[in-house]
């Protein structure tokens, strides 16, 4: 499993590219933040972690998600691999959430059908496998609305009480 030394070097060179992206230093940054440039260069670097007022501003100056950094150090921390943890996931955009236009837009169009077919082929067994549920609990229903028939019609002869009643309810072998 991913160590947090690992994912605070990870989202600290994320830091460090979506400042260079914006073209701002990290002497300007840190000025923003009215702290010392070394601190911004321990996040980048990993070897320190961000206060949350802090995350706060770096989440909005890079245009991402509010919450993120913790979010990605948290989804990190519990499997979701280092990799899928990018600029864009930062923006709010997960893998697999972008929907079908996502996939036909980044994708080689034999790829995006062979994936819908399985998708949908997938979809046709959990369907039938559903309706097969159904039907055997539909037959269960059934045999017990017959059982509960039977029941009540053996009783009706003096009811419920009289069968208690009898001398051969709940008397064992003699």
């Amino acid at each position: 499993m991913t160590q947090t030394k690992e994912v605070k070097a990870h989202l600290g060179k994320l830091i460090a590219r979506g400042l260079k992206a914006r073209g701002i230093l990290q002497k300007d940054f840190a000025d923003q933040l009215d702290m010392h440039k070394r601190n911004i260069a321990y996040w980048t670097q990993g070897e320190s972690w961000p206060s949350r007022p802090a995350q706060r501003v770096i989440e909005e100056t890079l245009g991402w998600q509010r919450g993120s950094i913790q979010e990605g150090m948290s989804a990190a921390l519990s499997g979701t691999p280092l990799s899928d943890l990018n600029e864009a996931w930062m923006a709010g955009q997960r893998p697999g959430e972008g929907g079908l236009m996502e996939v036909v837009q980044n994708a080689d169009p034999v790829e995006t059908t062979m994936a819908l077919v399985r998708r949908l082929q997938a979809q046709r067994r959990e369907m039938q496998a559903l309706n097969d549920r159904i039907s055997e609990l539909e037959q269960l229903v059934a045999s017990a609305r017959d059982y509960d028939l039977a029941a009540s019609s053996d009783l009706s002869g003096g009811g419920i009480q009289a069968a208690m009643d009898s001398d051969s309810v709940g008397e064992g072998p003699q």
